[in-house]
């Protein structure tokens, strides 16, 4: 994921690049709702998906510990 980032960071008036970023995200997003059975909490799976990936490097299966507990405390009703 950190590929998207770089070259948005570095222009981020770059409309292309961000529309680029902006799909992979929703995309991500939406497939982790469906994997979940959590429709309407993507913004929530998101932040925890992405920070898995940042915290696995560091933490290994404790970050994977932490994001299940995170995620099962997300209702299973939509907000």
């Amino acid at each position: 994921m950190a590929a998207y980032f770089m070259p948005v960071g570095s222009d981020p008036t770059n409309q292309p690049l961000r529309q680029l970023l902006e799909d992979h995200k929703q995309e991500v997003a939406q497939r982790t709702a469906d994997a979940t059975g959590l429709a309407g909490h993507e913004v929530t799976l998101l932040l925890i998906v992405e920070e898995l990936t940042q915290s696995w490097p560091l933490h290994g299966r404790a970050a994977i510990t932490a994001a299940k507990a995170l995620v099962s405390a997300v209702p299973a009703e939509s907000p």
